[in-house]
């Protein structure tokens, strides 16, 4: 029987989280008898709410309370190291997920058709209701140091950044997806395969939010596992429920920070 682990990370948002659980355990209904699921919630919220398990009868739920807000990889990493070495190495997935995204029932049923030879990192289909298109494939090619300068830019100011949503960021278009290979992810359902291992290297990310899409790219990248866009697994974003909430001057500093980071290490 395979085993998954989906960690997700929640900061004031049980609504959000409870929504996210139940979608989790009626997709698992599907696999009851060849995948069992595993969920642990990273909870840096500042109001602690307890979560009735018994309405989820078909995952098991573990709980881990921060007791600060660590951000987004910081709450998974806190969560991966309290779990045992022997119980991590018990899975043969691994997700970091926040709480504002919903899986489609087929999900787990489709998740064990798919061939892993060589992939770190599974990018699903994420359908966005605010935008009705996939955030996914989020980066098709590895961009180049100038382009992430360039990327930093648009953080510069609260200013900067609305203009290039309004002007730029709305408009792009979709890009041209040519096979499964890209170069990264859309970090709000990451999903992780067994030789991916990302608890050796997760410890190594120090921003508080953003850029964990070229981290994980980067970090497989060095141990040539490929990652792999499969848009037949569905997830459906509900659009930034935390995040939404950070005020502009800080949205921009944790981003252009994040930026800054993913250049000292992976772009000198």
């Amino acid at each position: 029987m395979k085993k998954i682990l989906i960690i997700c990370v929640n900061y004031n948002s049980y609504g959000a989280l409870h929504v996210f659980l139940e979608s989790i355990d009626c997709a698992a209904k599907e696999v009851t008898q060849s995948m069992e699921i595993h969920v642990a919630v990273a909870d840096n919220s500042s109001d602690i709410q307890e979560i009735e398990e018994s309405v989820y009868p078909d995952i098991h739920i573990e709980k881990y309370v921060t007791k600060q807000n660590l951000g987004y990889l910081g709450g998974a990493r806190f969560t991966l190291n309290k779990i045992s070495k022997t119980d991590y190495n018990g899975y043969d997935y691994v997700a970091i997920s926040n709480v504002d995204v919903t899986l489609d029932p087929s999900f787990f049923a489709q998740l064990e058709t798919i061939n892993l030879s060589n992939v770190g990192w599974i990018a699903p289909s994420i359908i966005s209701h605010k935008e009705n298109k996939d955030r996914n494939p989020k980066i098709l090619t590895r961009p180049s140091k100038r382009h992430l300068q360039l990327a930093k830019l648009i953080y510069l100011t609260p200013l900067v950044y609305h203009l290039y949503v309004r002007l730029f960021y709305k408009n792009r278009p979709a890009p041209k997806i040519m096979g499964h290979e890209i170069y990264a992810g859309h970090g709000s359902f990451m999903l992780f395969s067994k030789q991916a291992d990302i608890r050796t290297f997760i410890d190594q990310f120090e921003p508080f939010l953003f850029c964990e899409e070229h981290f994980f790219a980067e970090e497989l990248r060095k141990r040539s596992l490929t990652i792999e866009y499969h848009p037949e697994l569905v997830v459906y974003d509900t659009d930034h429920v935390s995040t939404s909430t950070i005020p502009s001057y800080t949205y921009c500093k944790y981003n252009k920070e994040a930026i800054s980071f993913i250049i000292k290490k992976y772009f000198v």
